[in-house]
């Protein structure tokens, strides 16, 4: 546990700096002996965890699970879009047989970490362009930005390799869109070729859309040498095949599109 926690907190440092972080010269980092070190990286992984669930989550009557803290929100790489960081703990029953509270214990038994993104606006071609080019997104200004967003919401959050993974994958979104209007594709997916639930199915696709909606975005290239994009969102998987692996999703280059409707269970 102690070497998977000194080795989250140097990656977190890795992050830019937030409120409240103090900055610290790179020379005086590797400066300081093992303990020193050891001790920094603890108070800035500290720093950097800001939201935390709490105990009192999920609904069983004896706690057990996962607890989480968020990172403050910042910029990414891309314009436009915030990234957060979630760091998890896990806990496991040592005395799973009990059913009173004040005997039931409980250990933290591992640890896990995933980046989140979101959108302050809509990203287009020229979002991935900027992010080739010599100037980076990341500014102050976007950080104040995205900073404000901080919080325990979840809604408009999603997780994604890298942030021009979730660029390419939420045009591509766009692109099937449009091909979809201009007949270039149909959709896949639907109960049957009635009306209705064509229409229905299109309301699902629509839905999808929508930023706020989006949980998961999947960028695969397929030995084949498809590019393929999958799409957690609005209660429904998104499959999007391009015909040939491309910087930019365009309406012609779609290959198929297919809605999965699913269902959560609570």
């Amino acid at each position: 546990m102690k070497r998977a926690m000194v080795a989250l907190a140097a990656a977190v440092l890795a992050a830019p700096p937030v409120a409240g972080q103090d900055e610290v010269l790179s020379k005086d980092l590797q400066a300081k002996s093992e303990a020193e070190a050891e001790r920094q990286a603890r108070r800035d992984l500290d720093a950097l965890l800001q939201e935390f669930s709490g105990y009192n989550v999920g609904n069983r009557k004896l706690f057990q699970g996962d607890v989480w803290f968020w990172t403050d929100p910042r910029a990414s790489d891309a314009r436009g879009l915030c990234e957060r960081d979630l760091l998890q703990i896990f806990y496991q029953p040592t005395n799973a047989r009990s059913n009173n509270a004040s005997e039931f214990s409980v250990q933290a038994r591992g640890i896990g970490a995933e980046r989140y993104y979101s959108f302050l606006e809509e990203p287009t071609s020229e979002t991935l362009d900027r992010m080739y080019g010599d100037n980076p997104s990341s500014t102050d200004t976007t950080d104040r930005k995205c900073r404000s967003q901080r919080g325990e919401e979840w809604l408009g959050w999603f997780t994604a390799e890298s942030p021009i993974a979730a660029v390419q994958g939420y045009l591509a979104l766009l692109a099937a869109r449009d091909a979809l209007d201009a007949g270039l594709v149909t959709l896949d997916g639907c109960d049957s070729d009635q009306a209705e639930d064509i229409a229905k199915c299109r309301a699902w696709f629509d839905d999808a859309v929508k930023p706020e909606a989006i949980s998961k975005i999947e960028r695969n290239n397929w030995p084949e040498g498809q590019q393929v994009f999958r799409i957690d969102s609005g209660m429904n998987w998104i499959t999007i095949e391009m015909k040939q692996p491309a910087l930019q999703p365009t309406p012609e280059n779609v290959k198929s599109l297919k809605v999965e409707a699913y269902i959560v269970i609570t």
